[in-house]
């Protein structure tokens, strides 16, 4: 195409212009039909990745859709959690408050004066004891009236700030 305009170019003006050499993978001539050609291959090919586009935004409207149900199920078992915790947590006091109950009404001041194999809550505690519902825990709690009522780790906790204040008093 080129080399034609210029020979219409000399042949109207009546001068012996030359086009460029040209240079390596530049100024390159393309025929029409070559061109039109391209164009469809590259309009063919945008078509594809405006398909493949439009899957993958698909796609992510689906993961957003189940990243927002996961969310919400989440939610909900947080707040189940939630709720199994103060739950919880007011069984620990109800159980608490019961041992407590336990020791104040079978101990009285005669205690010490009774043998323990005739001590009637003693059976009491065995029983439970048998039967799963008290552990070591309540069990030390049961047969020593003079014990606090407090979770194991509560009372492991007392017992390592005992242990501190006693090696730090060693040391001194």
């Amino acid at each position: 195409m080129r080399n034609a305009c210029i020979k219409l170019y000399n042949k109207f003006y009546g001068v012996d212009s030359r086009l460029k050499a040209k240079q390596k993978g530049r100024n390159q001539d393309i025929n029409v039909k070559e061109f039109e050609n391209a164009t469809s291959k590259i309009e063919s090919k945008n078509s594809s990745l405006k398909e493949q586009i439009k899957v993958k935004d698909d796609n992510i409207k689906e993961l957003k859709n189940e990243l927002s149900a996961k969310n919400k199920t989440i939610t909900k078992l947080s707040s189940a959690l939630e709720m199994v915790k103060t739950e919880l947590s007011k069984f620990k006091g109800f159980w608490k408050s019961l041992i407590k109950r336990f020791q104040m009404k079978i101990f009285d001041e005669k205690y010490y004066d009774i043998p323990e194999d005739k001590r009637s809550y003693t059976l009491v505690a065995e029983d439970l004891e048998k039967s799963g519902i008290f552990d070591n825990n309540d069990s030390d709690i049961v047969h020593n009236p003079t014990r606090k009522v407090l979770p194991i780790d509560e009372l492991a906790e007392i017992q390592s700030k005992k242990e501190k204040k006693k090696n730090d008093y060693n040391l001194n």
